[in-house]
């Protein structure tokens, strides 16, 4: 758990209010049937072929490595695909973060299918796939909590709302591990640790590449993960 000295105390208090993309709802996060074909895009006339940037979302329901890695995952909308991984030549690919029941992200996601006439997504580039230790329902849920709670801070007024117990004020401590919720005191924090679930969420929420999807909404250009 973060203890005290993790807090960091924002001096002087940001004023603007923080917005964050929606899983559930922005158009930039698609289910599959919703993500355009690889023959359709590549001939513009894909619905995506203006946008930047999307990610597609869906839980690690089967994986195996027998000749490449090669998951079944499932969206919200319980549509199951297949993910295959054709890095190239000598690009090693590691397995242990695509386990099932952890969500994985396709950013810039297109759909074909593969000759066992199977639908699904082909990754050849890495960067623009990763896996979250987080099941898809919670990840969402993760996701409106976070956009919920940021809608309470006051642009005017400069203040924030404490994570546990909803009191308001300017000079909150803000948490040291994800860098978005907020606490009077240690107690406090201890306190949306262990009943509100914070300990699991801050986990997802301090990875960079979550940060990054997060905010994919006004990114100006293509995006990729790191590591």
């Amino acid at each position: 758990m973060n203890s005290a000295r993790d807090f960091e105390v924002e001096t002087p208090i940001e004023k603007m209010i923080k917005t964050y993309s929606d899983f559930s709802k922005d158009h930039i996060f698609p289910r599959f049937n919703q993500v355009d074909d690889e023959v359709s895009f590549h001939h513009d006339e894909g619905y995506f072929n203006d946008t930047i940037n999307w990610c597609l979302f869906a839980e690690i329901i089967e994986a195996e490595t027998i000749i490449r890695l090669r998951l079944v995952c499932s969206d919200e909308n319980k549509r199951d695909f297949v993910v295959a991984f054709y890095p190239g030549q000598g690009v090693p690919v590691d397995p242990r973060p695509y386990k099932v029941g952890h969500t994985i992200a396709i950013l810039n996601a297109k759909s074909k299918t593969f000759l066992d006439q199977t639908d699904g997504i082909r990754v050849e580039k890495l960067e623009t796939c990763r896996a979250f230790p987080i099941k898809l329902a919670d990840l969402y849920l993760l996701n409106t909590e976070l956009i919920k709670y940021t809608r309470g801070i006051d642009e005017r007024k400069g203040t924030q709302q404490c994570h546990a117990c909803d009191k308001k004020g300017q000079k909150l401590k803000k948490c040291g591990g994800c860098g978005y919720y907020y606490y009077c005191d240690a107690a406090c924090q201890k306190t949306a640790w262990e009943a509100k679930g914070h300990k699991k969420a801050c986990k997802v929420l301090k990875n960079p590449n979550m940060k990054m999807l997060l905010n994919l909404g006004i990114a100006t250009e293509t995006v990729q993960f790191k590591d």
